[in-house]
């Protein structure tokens, strides 16, 4: 859908596209639908959600400060529609990550120190960022990755 979208720029499609990577990052990406919240209509707004996805087709990391300006959008679902932008060249960055990597939530001031390490472990071992994200995201929910997350949380 993405890549119709690219030659189209339709804004129904563009929603849709929203919607589906929502959906596809789990439960807390109901939020910006909820009514309590001010509903999709109100915390959705499509011109910043555009540029932000322009700037993830382009691999630009600073694409991550546009889209939390959507209300409801916090750093991991901001990153995973980076993800699937920039043709899953910006590595997805939440919760799970950062705890591994940082021993905290994630938070924007640390994109960069992650980005910078998966780009150079992804130039020594010849590897795609979203391989090695997806094995350090695998690996946490093995008995020693949640060990270390363990200590991380207590750590960090």
């Amino acid at each position: 859908m993405i890549e119709i979208w690219k030659n189209n720029e339709d804004s129904e499609l563009l929603k849709k596209i929203f919607i589906y990577i929502q959906l596809w990052g789990g439960n807390s990406g109901r939020y910006i639908f909820l009514i309590k919240n001010g509903g999709f209509q109100k915390n959705y707004t499509e011109l910043v959600y555009k540029n932000a996805c322009k700037m993830s087709i382009n691999k630009e990391k600073n694409s991550l400060n546009e889209y939390i300006k959507l209300n409801y959008i916090g750093i991991s679902f901001a990153s995973k529609h980076m993800f699937f932008w920039s043709n899953k060249s910006l590595p997805i960055f939440d919760k799970i990550l950062s705890s591994i990597l940082f021993g905290r939530n994630p938070n924007i001031k640390y994109y960069n120190q992650y980005l910078d390490v998966l780009t150079k472990l992804g130039e020594e071992k010849n590897v795609n960022l979203s391989v090695i994200e997806r094995s350090i995201f695998n690996w946490a929910d093995t008995v020693d990755g949640k060990n270390w997350i363990a200590i991380r949380s207590k750590t960090g």
